[in-house]
Parts: C-alpha cells; sequence; structure tokens
C-alpha cells in the first residue's frame, strides 16, 4: 500500500514536472539577484532584451479582501491627511494604458473576481464595477485603452466555500471547477500569465497549466529578518515596528507553488520604512505606493523579458520536490 501511496505522489510531482518541461528543456537551480532599479531586487538572469511580443495578463482578485480589508479603491483619513488607497491593479492599469510608458510591454486582457455577492461580507464594496455605485477598488467609470472596465471583469464565483467542510469531495471537486473556469477564461483571452492579487484562495492545480504569480504585499525570502507570511501581515509589521521602534518591509513578486507565500521569486523590495505608532491605513498605503504598486509592474516586464529562465527555474523546483517527496516516502516506508 506504501508503494503505491509512493507512486501516487511521485506520479503527481511527474505530471507537474512535465508540464513545465514542455515550456523548458533544461532545468537551472541557480538563482541571482541583481538590484536593477532602486530599491527593488530583480532575481534570475537579468537579461533586457525586450520581448518581441506583450505580455498579456489576467488578473485575480477578492473583493472582500482587497476592498475589505485593505479599503483599495477609497480615501481614508490618516491624522490629519485623507489618503486615496490606489491598488495593484489600478496602477498596473494606469501604467499600461493608452499613451502610458508601459503599453507596449504588458496587457491586462482580463480580471477576474471570485466574491459571492449574496454570501460574501463585501463591506460596501460592490463585487463588480457598477456606474451606479462607485464603491469599487477602481472607479467604475474607469476606460482601459478605450474600453469600460467592466468589460474586462469576469466574475467566476469561487462556489466551493459556501460547500459544507466536512464534505470534502464536493469541496474538491467544485475548487476543481472554479480553477478550470479561471483558466479557460485565460486561455480565451489569450493569457501569458495570471497575477493573483489578494485572491484569497489556496491554488490547487492552477500554476501547473499556466504560468501563476503573487503579488504579495511584503516579503517572503526565507533569509530576510523582514519576511512575514500569512494572513495578518499589516498587524504583524505593527507589531513589529512597535517593539522594536522601526522596522522594514516591502513586497513580492512571486512564483506560486503548493505552499503559501513560498514560490520562486521573481522580483523583492524590502525598503519600506515602518514607524512605531503608525496605522494600519498607512501602513498600507506606504506598502501599496512605494513597493507594491511599482514593484508589480516592474517585476512582469523583468518576467517577460526572463520567461524561458523562469521556467527553466520553475522546472528545477519541480525536480527537487519529485526528488523530497521520493525521499519523504522512502523513509516512511522503512520506519514501517
Amino acid at each position: 500500500m506504501f508503494a503505491i501511496l509512493k507512486e501516487l505522489i511521485s506520479l503527481l510531482l511527474c505530471i507537474k514536472y512535465d508540464i513545465c518541461h514542455i515550456l523548458c528543456n533544461n532545468a537551472v537551480k541557480v538563482m541571482k539577484k541583481t538590484p536593477l532599479a532602486k530599491n527593488f531586487n530583480f532575481y534570475g538572469q537579468n537579461d533586457q532584451t525586450a520581448p518581441d511580443a506583450t505580455l498579456r495578463v489576467v488578473v485575480a482578485t477578492s473583493i472582500r479582501n482587497i476592498g475589505g480589508d485593505d479599503k483599495i479603491g477609497s480615501t481614508v483619513k490618516v491624522g490629519d491627511q485623507e489618503l486615496y488607497l490606489k491598488g495593484t491593479l489600478e496602477s498596473l492599469l494606469d501604467a499600461t494604458n493608452v499613451g502610458a510608458q508601459y503599453i507596449n510591454k504588458i496587457s491586462v486582457v482580463g480580471v477576474v473576481v471570485d466574491d459571492m455577492p449574496q454570501t460574501d461580507q463585501l463591506y460596501g464594496y460592490s463585487a463588480l464595477p457598477d456606474p451606479q455605485n462607485h464603491n469599487w477598488i477602481i472607479p467604475s467609470n474607469y476606460q482601459y485603452r478605450g474600453q469600460p472596465i467592466a468589460d474586462l471583469v469576469q466574475h467566476i464565483p469561487s462556489s466551493f466555500r459556501a460547500l459544507p467542510l466536512e464534505d470534502k469531495s464536493a469541496r474538491r471537486h467544485a475548487k476543481e471547477e472554479f480553477e478550470k473556469a479561471v483558466l479557460q477564461y485565460a486561455d480565451q483571452v489569450q493569457a501569458d500569465v495570471i497575477l493573483s492579487d489578494h485572491l484569497m484562495l489556496k491554488i490547487e492545480r492552477m500554476h501547473t497549466v499556466m504560468p501563476t504569480v503573487n503579488i504579495h504585499p511584503a516579503v517572503t525570502r526565507p533569509d530576510s529578518p523582514y519576511m512575514c507570511r500569512g494572513k495578518i501581515i499589516t498587524a504583524e509589521i505593527i507589531n513589529r515596528a512597535n517593539q522594536n521602534g522601526s522596522t522594514q518591509t516591502g513586497a513580492t513578486l512571486h512564483f506560486i507553488n503548493d505552499n503559501f507565500d513560498d514560490g520562486l521569486i521573481i522580483a523583492d523590495a524590502d525598503h519600506v520604512q515602518i514607524m512605531s505608532g503608525t496605522s494600519e491605513e498607512l501602513v498600507r498605503h506606504q506598502v501599496y505606493q512605494e513597493a507594491k504598486n511599482p514593484l508589480v509592474i516592474e517585476g512582469l516586464i523583468h518576467l517577460a523579458n526572463n520567461m524561458d529562465y523562469f521556467c527553466q527555474a520553475t522546472a528545477a523546483n519541480a525536480v527537487e520536490e519529485q526528488q523530497h517527496v521520493d525521499n519523504a516516502a522512502n523513509v516512511l516506508v522503512n520506519r514501517l
């Protein structure tokens, strides 16, 4: 039985590896870190040869989090100031819109929203852009390359979340169907990559079929003293600042793998200074404006310039994962 279990686990990882290997013939293990822009670290070959084609991106997000928790697209009062919290999607659209600097580098070809308006607490936000309700994560009357933002948004609800937790089989099947629907949409709009921006789900399969990256509002690098992963990032950063007088944080653009906030890093930053007593709203404003928003743009361009390299690197990681599973399975079998 254990031999069969080992073979099944190995087979799953072989499938994951084969998908990557179709795209890449050779595995690359060494990642280099070189600062190419002020305060940003870019990982990989740093080949600045511009690709012939524009990188086509689908952004996947959850309004219940990016709106409800981060209050993106709204104006908040911080001390005597009123600050507009501009999010990653709006920044990416602005930077790649008509007349913008990166119009020929990146094209946002779709936005997936997974919320369930009937059951999710959206904190006054609408699930989809509605000109009659301006409380969305970007202005509902926003135009992108002459197209209303509403035409760019696809509603694919993650309805598996409404199923009972104990019904694991039904939830697993429904989640597979959700990810399949996102992939079908991404394929329909001919996307090259899916960008998760506060998509509040654990991805199970999507990242093995299409390159899927996440923009994390903190540092994920294990060797950094400012590493912060998990779900209560802002509170943890504030706690560190209050304990130590100050701390630093930033953002990370990384590939999604089987573990939260653990994938191969494309680019990161850790230069954002947070002082003791800083409010949640100001922390978010600093992180978004100083790190997350500019990093996602520069990081996606770096990814486009080095797509072959990163495919090879993710393939190498899949091989290493296979070896770890084989070793763990052998240890388990030998102990029994």
